[in-house]
């Protein structure tokens, strides 16, 4: 049994989104055909069109060079877009929205494959589970949906929560389902059968934010506004330990490299890279000197990409300068937490939230 706190809906996803502004040319090295190029506005639509660069930027350091250039626009949303995944093989998007639509993606054409719509509530977080047959949803209005991804239709709802789901993920088998509450409850659940295995009451002081299973299946993180991240046992729901440097509420968390290192993302400004094991911070990342809200790693933990409260995008290439790239830029309101790495880290996306469309970057070598 818990006590209720009903502290409501993270905080930031009530503002409105604002207009996104083209990253200047200094700290982007735009190439094209070997040129260095500005980026190019090719139109308007709406609030704001799309910020297509008709170049792509290199990233540098030990290995060889490589480029990201954006190929994919994904419009249908009609809302900020508050989270992103792609499935196991990289070859459909899913993203939710604060009117609570989920749409899938097909990654190669930008084709809509198909539009859900859970009760009209704001969906706060989605996860594909390991074979990417099913989709999970946590709701504004303290519910869990299991999605049919072949079908696109709902399979079925989660009840309990009585405050609004801000984390949901698969353990690694894909035979439970882990998902978290702003009010500080965790639950363990049966995907299939919708059973309730296990509910505690964490020891955050203040809302929870996020949630991650961990690789090994056997531990969970969770991250609050009391600015720790704390780590369980799946088994007993015994707390672990406490991951604490950050001065400001974590708003993002994922596993990197196996489970060996977690990487937060704070209202700080910072992202941090911990020792699993230790719960030792082994290197902070300085971001472009604002709140934080989304981060994604690739699974060998040397990309990172995190989204901004300004609705800028910045990305991080471990093998070279621990200088931030910047996607783009945006202002004040135009805030952007949907981030996500594809599972061969050759493919990223973003919500843009002036013109609620998602962009799709890939990476080249050539």
């Amino acid at each position: 049994m818990f006590s209720h706190r009903d502290y409501g809906p993270p905080p930031g996803t009530h503002q409105e989104p604002g207009n996104l502004k083209p990253a200047p040319a200094s700290g982007l090295s735009l190439v094209h055909r070997g040129r260095r190029l500005r980026p190019a506005i090719l139109g308007a639509l709406g609030v704001s069109l799309l910020l297509l660069w008709s170049t792509a930027f290199w990233t540098g350091g030990r290995t060889r060079p490589v480029r990201w250039q954006k190929t994919t626009t994904f419009i249908g949303h009609n809302s900020a877009i508050l989270a992103a995944a792609f499935s196991p093989d990289g070859l459909r998007l899913a993203s939710v929205d604060f009117e609570g639509q989920l749409l899938i993606w097909d990654w190669q054409s930008g084709r809509q494959l198909a539009a859900l719509r859970g009760d009209g509530e704001r969906l706060f977080s989605l996860a594909f589970s390991p074979n990417g047959q099913t989709l999970v949803t946590g709701s504004a209005d303290d519910s869990v949906k299991l999605w049919d991804v072949g079908g696109a239709n709902e399979i079925r709802t989660l009840p309990g929560h009585t405050s609004g789901v801000v984390g949901v993920s698969f353990a690694p088998d894909g035979l439970t389902l882990a998902t978290a509450s702003s009010n500080g409850v965790v639950k363990l659940w049966n995907p299939f059968t919708g059973k309730e295995l296990a509910s505690w009451q964490t020891s955050h002081e203040l809302d929870i934010t996020c949630l991650a299973f961990g690789p090994d299946g056997k531990t969970l993180v969770t991250a609050s506004l009391d600015r720790t991240a704390k780590l369980w046992d799946v088994a007993t729901g015994q707390e672990l330990g406490s991951f604490r440097e950050h001065t400001a509420g974590i708003f993002g968390l994922t596993f990197a490299r196996e489970g060996k290192n977690l990487v937060t993302a704070s209202g700080d400004g910072s992202i941090k890279i911990w020792d699993t094991a230790t719960r030792q911070v082994t290197e902070t990342l300085e971001g472009p000197g604002t709140i934080l809200l989304g981060v994604a790693v690739t699974a060998d933990g040397r990309k990172l990409i995190a989204g901004s409260i300004d609705g800028s995008v910045h990305l991080w290439d471990l093998d070279g300068s621990r200088d931030p790239a910047t996607l783009c830029w945006g202002q004040k309101g135009a805030w952007l937490r949907a981030v996500a790495f594809a599972p061969d880290g050759n493919k990223l996306a973003f919500g843009t939230n002036s013109n609620h469309a998602l962009e799709g970057w890939e990476l080249s070598t050539n």
